[in-house]
């Protein structure tokens, strides 16, 4: 099947859902070293299903076995080789099992790696979560979820791989100081 967006060519074009890789050793003039299309191309089989939008890549972190980007719209963490940049593979992060693992709606959006680079942590903003995942080499495996608030945007991991920091973008919030001096605007 062909699809093709009016006015914008391609949706799999390199310049759309695309990681752009840039040399900064002189940082007055970076050099534009690759660019990967990480997940599955618009029109491709995943799942039995067509794709019909692009992976939509929006978080990156790196370690010494592979570099590794949250593809949000693809409920999906790519593994890319760390010097070619090659898509290794796909670490699926779908809370489902067999034909229901076709539903999307996790959406990682942020990465951190354990200092040991035995675990990459996932904000899953569409599920309240940080997904854990187990490296194994060039390849990893979701393990299970940390229940997180509402809409988890940022992940960071502390120095000694003790403490997970998890910043979320949604909530009720403290909303407009109509009275000074008063708690009537604040949460209870």
């Amino acid at each position: 099947m062909d699809y093709r967006v009016p006015g914008l060519g391609s949706p799999n074009n390199d310049k759309s859902s695309s990681v752009y890789v840039l040399d900064v050793s002189a940082p007055t003039a970076p050099q534009l070293r690759k660019i990967v299309k990480t997940g599955p191309l618009v029109g491709k089989k995943e799942y039995d299903i067509d794709t019909y939008s692009g992976s939509h890549p929006n978080a990156i972190t790196f370690g010494p076995e592979a570099v590794y980007v949250a593809n949000g719209n693809n409920d999906s963490v790519s593994i890319l080789h760390s010097r070619t940049f090659r898509e290794l593979g796909r670490i699926p992060l779908s809370l489902l099992k067999g034909q229901n693992r076709k539903i999307k709606g996790v959406q990682p959006v942020a990465l951190a790696l354990s200092p040991d680079a035995q675990f990459l942590y996932v904000a899953e903003a569409g599920i309240n979560a940080v997904g854990v995942v187990r490296l194994e080499g060039q390849s990893g495996r979701l393990i299970g979820h940390i229940p997180t608030g509402w809409w988890p945007s940022s992940v960071a991991v502390s120095a000694d791989g003790r403490t997970l920091y998890v910043a979320n973008a949604s909530g009720r919030g403290a909303g407009p100081n109509n009275v000074i001096g008063s708690e009537a605007g604040s949460p209870k």
